[in-house]
């Protein structure tokens, strides 16, 4: 799962890199947005393999996938997660790390 998270990381740089490194504009991401599109991708990739729930850690309320969302809810659950994530990612107390 580290792998799909920090690839996405790589593939936003390398694309900002080749577009010149714009100051603004559709390739200059902030560091919210790059996790945000690293977490999602995990989630997608957890959620492909099979996983019953994956996320940050620290309680369901990290968890980027599980199983038994219902279908209907389950991209509300993942943006909800993400954010979450993110959110908890601003302060300096909270360290988290991509399970292996």
């Amino acid at each position: 799962m580290r792998q799909a998270h920090e690839g996405q990381h790589v593939l936003d740089f390398m694309n900002w890199q080749l577009g010149g490194g714009p100051i603004g504009g559709m390739l200059d991401l902030n560091h919210w947005f790059m996790e945000a599109r690293a977490w999602s991708v995990s989630s997608y990739m957890a959620e492909a393999l099979g996983m019953k729930s994956f996320g940050a850690g620290g309680g369901r309320r990290f968890e980027v996938w599980n199983t038994r969302w219902e279908a209907a809810d389950r991209e509300t659950y993942r943006s909800r997660g993400v954010s979450t994530i993110l959110e908890a990612k601003q302060h300096t107390f909270c360290k988290f790390t991509l399970p292996p």
